[in-house]
């Protein structure tokens, strides 16, 4: 879809010049309209104010350029604490979290693994899946539907409670 490469765009060159990086878009049907999800992150976390200025700041700028050719809402938000990873540098950054990643194409027979993320080998995911002792598996990052952490919050708390 051409309108949505040059709305990620100009998009993402707002988010750039701010300082913030522009995580994931979205552009999904809500009636008669669209809206568009920008979810946004930046080191120490996103604040709401943050989020209030980023987006006065790209509808700004798409109206400027009048980039979108349809009526739409426009939503900014945090990734929040189960953050999707959309690029490769997201699963180096976040190596040795827990993460669910769903594939297009089966590996192994399964479609959905859930794991330690064990770094990047050229274009591929290393994943150190749950409940198997040792052993990674490669993942193509063409291959990935969707990855995201997978945060437990109780976690501390059960470590806690285990001394």
């Amino acid at each position: 879809m051409e309108i949505l490469h040059e709305i990620h765009r100009l998009i993402a060159e707002v988010t750039e010049l701010y300082g913030v990086e522009l995580v994931d878009l979205e552009l999904a049907p809500l009636g008669r309209r669209r809206v568009l999800r920008l979810l946004i992150d930046q080191p120490g976390g996103v604040t709401l104010k943050d989020c209030a200025f980023v987006s006065r700041k790209v509808s700004e700028a798409l109206d400027q350029r009048d980039a979108v050719p349809f009526a739409y809402f426009l939503e900014v938000s945090s990734p929040g604490i189960n953050r999707p990873l959309t690029r490769l540098q997201h699963v180096e950054r976040f190596q040795g979290e827990l993460a669910e990643v769903e594939l297009k194409l089966p590996v192994d027979g399964r479609r959905h693994f859930k794991g330690r993320l064990d770094g990047v080998e050229g274009t591929a995911v290393r994943l150190a899946p749950e409940g198997q002792d040792g052993g990674t598996v490669l993942l193509e990052w063409d291959n990935v539907r969707r990855a995201r952490l997978a945060v437990d919050p109780w976690e501390q708390h059960r470590k806690g409670m285990n001394r």
